[in-house]
């Protein structure tokens, strides 16, 4: 039938799988840097704006507006107003 002569009790080899493409090494670089760019990205959204509140709850504002960085003082004293007011609000409804 098909050329090839049956040996009675001799079976045919399985089929060999297709063999998998090597991996590149920038897939593999990238596949281990993204669990932590991905909790740093999460620290700095999600923890980014409480840092800022403790900062100016602390009066970290009259430090740095001491040792010579006026913006950011005046920037850290406005954050800290506005949560303030924020949470005024927020008790009062």
């Amino acid at each position: 039938m098909n050329g090839r002569r049956d040996v009675p009790g001799r079976a045919e080899a399985p089929p060999v799988p297709p063999e998998k493409p090597p991996e590149k090494e920038s897939e593999g670089a990238m596949a281990w840097l993204g669990a932590p760019a991905l909790a740093v990205l999460m620290m700095l959204c999600c923890g980014g704006p409480l840092l800022v509140g403790a900062l100016a709850a602390t009066g970290a504002g009259a430090w740095l507006g001491t040792h010579g960085y006026p913006l950011a003082a005046a920037a850290l004293i406005v954050v800290a107003g506005v949560l303030a007011w924020r949470a005024r609000a927020r008790v009062t409804r």
